[in-house]
C-alpha cells in the first residue's frame, strides 16, 4: 500500500475538527518538529475529515515521516482492543474504531511563560454497546522552547495514564503504540512503497527506522519510537498490511509471547510498522497505570540516541524548580516529573560558592515542596532536587540548580498620588525607613489590575516621577514596590491614577514611534470587547505573535483613520488564551524606501 506525503494545514497551536462528534488535534511547534497529536488515540494528523500524514521535519520546510495507520491501541488477550481505526477484511475497507473524546474532556494546549508547550485530551471506547472493557486514556503531550532546554527540539514526550472506569477488575491490559513510519520517498511512477529498515535499540528502548533503498539516494534522516517508562512486554516490527489492523491479529500482537522478535534479527527493507507493547497490567476497580514515551527525530543514528536520553531526562527530572524567601525560611517548589515510576524526591543545597551539596532530606519526600528554615539572611544558596524510584534508588536525573540570597522583602511604599500638570502626570509617594531599601519601581497600565508593566527604576532619595509618555483621552493606574540590596521587590502599593484629557488625534502619524496598545492589559469579557492599536501610520502591517514565536494573527491598516480595532480572537476565529503577546508593526518609510518597525508587548488576562 503506497501513502503519498500529503500537506497537513495544521501547524500552530490551533484545533482542526474532524467530523462532527468533535473529534480534533492540536500540533507541537515548539521545537524543530511539527506534531500533531489528536483526543481519539491517533498519531496522525487531522487533516480535514481524514488522517493525513504527521510528524514534520524540519518544522519550517521539511517533509513528513509518520503515516495515517499510527496510533494507540488498549486491550487484552481476548481479542479487546481498543484503537482508532479498524480494517473491515471482508468489505476490504477502513472505519473508525473505538476511541473517541470523552465528553467535556475537549482537547487543550498551552504554552507556559519559560516556552513549555503541553496539549491535553481524553478518549475512550465508544459507539460499541458489547465493548467489555470500560477504560479512558489521559493524554498529555509536552515539548520544550530550546532556547529554555537546549537539546530538546527534535522530540516531543507523551504520557498515557489508562484508568479502569468500573467498579470491578481489569486483569492482563496491555497497551500499544504503533508508528507507521515512512522515511523512503515512495515511487509513484514504479508503483514502489517506502523502502525502510526498521531495528530496535535495546539499551534505548526504542524501535528506529532510516532509508535503505540505495537507488534514490539515501536519506540520512533517522526516527524513532521509544518508551521511556513503562513495563515493556515486547517490540514487534511488521510489514504494513491492513489484515494487521484487526482486533485479533492486535490481540496476538500485544500478549502471544511467540511472536516475539529476535534481538537483532535482520530484516529486508519494506513498508514496516513498528509496535511498542507494554503490559500486561492488572487493573484493579478505578485503579489505572502510566507510560510514557517519545517520537523522535535524529539527522543521523547518533543524535537520535543522544535525543533519546535527553528525552528520559526531561521525562525523569523534577521540573520548573524555584525558590522564594518565606519569612526567614527558603519555600522551594517544583512540579512532579513526568513519569510515574518516580516515587519521591531528595532535596540537596550549597551555601555560598563552593561545589559541594549537602543533602537535606534524609528519607525521600514524596510531595513537590520543601521548607529551608536553617538559612542564614544575605547568604547565597543553591538547590536542587533528585528524584528516585519507588524503592528510594536514585535516578541520575536532576532537577535544574536554582540560586538564592534570602533576604525580607521590605515593605511597600505608601501615600502613593497621581496628579495630572498639562498632559504630564506626577506621581508621588513617601519614602520608606527600611535600612535596605535602594529604589523604587514603579508600574503602569491603562486597568489598576495585574498584571503591571514596569515604566521606571528611581533611587531610594526620590519621592516623585513624572511620567510624560502619554497620552489623550486615556486613563493611567500607577503602583509602586520597594527594592532592597538583595534585589527582593515588596508587593504593590495601594493604586492612584488619573485621566488624561483630550481625545486621541484622528490622523495617521507620519512614523510608529508612538503606536500603542490599549487596553494592555487586555482582559476577555463576556459579549466582546476590543484591543486597540492607536498612532498609526496611513499603511501598517500589524503582527501578533504567541511567547513561542508562533504568529497568531495578522492585520493589514491601510486607512486614514490612526486607530485599529481588533476582537482579540486568532486566525482560526478562537479567542487568545491567558499570557503575554508580542506584536509587530511595520511601515514603508515616507521617503518610499525601506520599512520601519516597532514591537512592543500585551497580556490578556481573563
Amino acid at each position: 500500500m503506497i501513502r503519498w506525503n500529503l500537506v497537513v494545514g495544521i501547524l500552530g497551536l490551533l484545533a482542526v475538527s474532524l467530523q462532527a462528534d468533535a473529534q480534533s488535534a492540536l500540533s507541537h511547534t515548539s521545537g524543530n518538529v511539527a506534531v500533531a497529536v489528536t483526543d481519539f488515540g491517533s498519531l496522525g494528523a487531522v487533516r480535514e475529515s481524514t488522517i493525513a500524514p504527521n510528524f514534520r521535519f524540519p518544522k519550517s520546510d521539511g517533509r513528513y515521516y509518520l503515516y495515517e495507520r499510527s496510533e494507540i491501541w488498549v486491550g487484552d488477550r481476548n481479542g479487546n482492543v481498543a484503537n482508532t481505526w479498524e480494517w473491515d477484511s471482508q468489505e476490504e475497507q477502513w472505519s473508525l474504531g473505538e476511541w473517541s473524546p470523552t465528553e467535556g474532556g475537549r482537547i487543550t494546549g498551552h504554552v507556559d511563560r519559560d516556552g513549555r508547550q503541553i496539549i491535553t485530551a481524553q478518549f475512550a471506547p465508544s459507539g460499541t454497546e458489547d465493548f467489555p472493557l470500560d477504560i479512558l486514556v489521559e493524554q498529555n503531550s509536552f515539548s520544550w522552547r530550546v532556547s529554555e532546554e537546549p537539546g530538546t527540539e527534535e522530540f516531543i514526550v507523551i504520557k498515557l495514564t489508562v484508568v479502569n472506569g468500573r467498579d470491578s477488575n481489569h486483569d492482563a491490559i496491555y497497551l500499544a503504540l504503533v508508528a507507521d513510519w515512512d522515511v523512503d520517498t515512495p515511487n509513484a511512477e514504479r508503483d514502489e512503497p517506502s523502502l525502510d529498515r526498521v531495528e530496535w535499540l535495546e539499551d534505548h528502548r526504542m524501535l528506529f527506522a532510516y532509508d535503505a533503498d540505495e537507488s534514490d539516494g539515501i536519506n540520512p534522516v533517522h526516527v524513532g519510537l521509544s518508551l521511556l517508562d513503562g513495563n515493556l512486554s515486547a517490540y514487534r516490527i511488521v510489514p504494513f498490511n491492513a489484515d494487521n489492523f484487526t482486533d485479533v491479529v492486535r490481540s496476538r500482537f500485544m500478549s502471544d509471547q511467540s511472536l516475539n522478535q529476535k534481538t537483532g534479527e535482520a530484516l529486508m527493507p519494506q513498508d514496516y510498522v513498528s509496535i511498542l507493547v507494554v503490559g500486561p497490567y492488572n487493573l484493579e476497580a478505578r485503579e489505572s497505570f502510566s507510560v510514557t514515551f517519545a517520537l523522535l527525530v535524529g539527522k543521523e543514528l547518533a543524535a537520535l540516541k543522544e535525543n533519546v536520553d535527553v528525552a528520559k531526562r526531561m521525562s525523569y527530572a523534577p521540573q520548573r524548580l524555584s525558590a522564594e524567601t518565606l519569612g526567614e525560611s527558603i519555600e522551594l517548589v517544583w512540579e512532579r516529573s513526568i513519569n510515574s515510576s518516580v516515587g519521591g524526591y531528595i532535596v540537596f543545597r550549597r551555601r555560598g560558592s563552593g561545589n559541594t551539596f549537602e543533602r537535606l532530606t534524609e528519607n525521600p519526600i514524596d510531595i513537590p515542596n520543601f521548607t529551608d528554615a536553617q538559612i542564614a539572611l544575605g547568604s547565597d544558596y543553591a538547590y536542587f532536587v533528585r528524584p528516585v524510584r519507588s524503592d528510594w534508588s536514585p535516578l541520575p536525573y536532576d532537577s535544574t540548580q536554582v540560586k538564592i540570597t534570602p533576604s525580607l522583602a521590605p515593605t511597600h511604599p505608601i501615600g502613593v498620588t497621581a496628579v495630572l500638570e498639562e498632559n504630564e502626570v506626577r506621581v508621588s509617594w513617601k519614602t520608606s525607613s527600611d535600612p535596605d531599601v535602594i529604589g523604587y519601581v514603579i508600574y503602569r497600565n491603562h486597568t489598576g489590575r495585574e498584571p503591571w508593566t514596569q515604566i521606571k527604576v528611581v533611587s531610594s532619595d526620590s519621592a516623585d516621577f513624572v511620567d510624560v509618555d502619554t497620552y489623550p483621552g486615556l486613563p493611567y493606574f500607577y503602583s509602586i514596590t520597594a527594592l532592597n540590596s538583595f534585589g527582593k521587590q515588596s508587593g504593590f502599593s495601594t493604586t492612584a491614577n488619573v485621566v488624561v484629557p483630550g481625545n486621541p488625534s484622528d490622523r495617521p502619524r507620519s512614523n510608529l514611534e508612538d503606536v500603542i496598545v490599549v487596553p494592555n492589559p487586555y482582559r476577555i469579557e463576556p459579549g466582546g470587547n476590543s484591543i486597540e492599536f492607536r498612532n498609526l501610520t496611513r499603511f501598517a502591517t500589524i503582527r501578533i505573535f504567541s511567547s513561542a514565536g508562533d504568529l497568531v494573527k495578522k492585520i493589514e491598516h491601510h486607512d486614514e483613520n490612526p486607530t485599529v480595532r481588533w476582537d482579540g480572537r486568532a486566525t482560526d476565529g478562537i479567542p487568545l488564551a491567558d499570557g503575554v503577546y508580542i506584536y509587530h508593526v511595520e511601515s514603508p518609510r515616507h521617503t518610499g524606501r525601506g520599512q520601519t518597525t516597532v514591537s512592543g508587548k500585551f497580556a490578556v488576562i481573563r
